[in-house]
């Protein structure tokens, strides 16, 4: 299917298909949704202090938009990496998480860089226009927070600068507005957790939507 929003190598059956779509119409009726209930874009790092929160719920209660937690998971630079993250509204309801073990990467800033990647790409082909993104690096969100101005080339590892300059480009085109938040590590647990599953079952890259209403 052209929006495939589950990906794996076994051949589907017609139950699954149905599903598959049903599925997709859901996530289609969900963007809709939410893109036309927010037109304020990401408030600023220094506004909003979120390194002082020490939870999901209260990091979100503070924001204006939707909330894309990301993490990446790492042991060794020859062994696969996980990604993970889970896209919440403004309620506190997730609405999306996607996992997946990837190639190996030199450190776990790497791991970090190509999960946001990842999920950067994944809101724009979902058609999330406003959303800002979380994570525990400073390394990573400090840089980019600042309107996506700063060099990628001073972020440390081999392929991690490619991923940053990717990042940028992805996030700095006029009809997206994404933001980027450093956090505390206790608040992206969800992310993590995501993450690890990932590398741990060595998953294909899988993007479920969460229906909890």
């Amino acid at each position: 299917m052209r929006n495939n929003l589950i990906f794996n190598a076994k051949r589907k059956l017609i139950p699954d298909v149905i599903n598959q779509a049903l599925v997709d119409y859901n996530v289609w009726k969900n963007t809709s949704e939410e893109n036309e209930l927010q037109n304020v874009p990401p408030e600023s790092s220094n506004t909003l202090a979120l390194e002082k929160y020490d939870s999901i719920d209260d990091i979100i209660t503070q924001t204006n938009t939707l909330s894309c937690f990301v993490d990446g998971s790492w042991t060794s630079p020859t062994n696969n990496a996980g990604i993970g993250w889970t896209l919440f509204n403004t309620d506190g309801r997730i609405i999306l998480e996607g996992k997946a073990a990837i190639e190996p990467v030199n450190s776990p800033l790497d791991a970090e860089a190509e999960a946001l990647r990842m999920a950067v790409v994944q809101m724009r082909k979902l058609g999330y226009h406003i959303v800002t993104f979380y994570g525990d690096s400073s390394e990573i969100y400090d840089t980019l927070s600042n309107s996506h101005q700063a060099s990628p080339s001073s972020i440390k590892g081999n392929h991690c600068p490619t991923y940053m300059k990717d990042i940028v480009n992805l996030a700095k085109e006029s009809n997206y507005c994404f933001g980027f938040q450093k956090v505390k590590r206790t608040c992206n647990g969800v992310a993590d957790k995501l993450a690890k599953e990932g590398r741990i079952t060595n998953s294909g890259y899988v993007v479920r939507w969460k229906n909890n209403v």
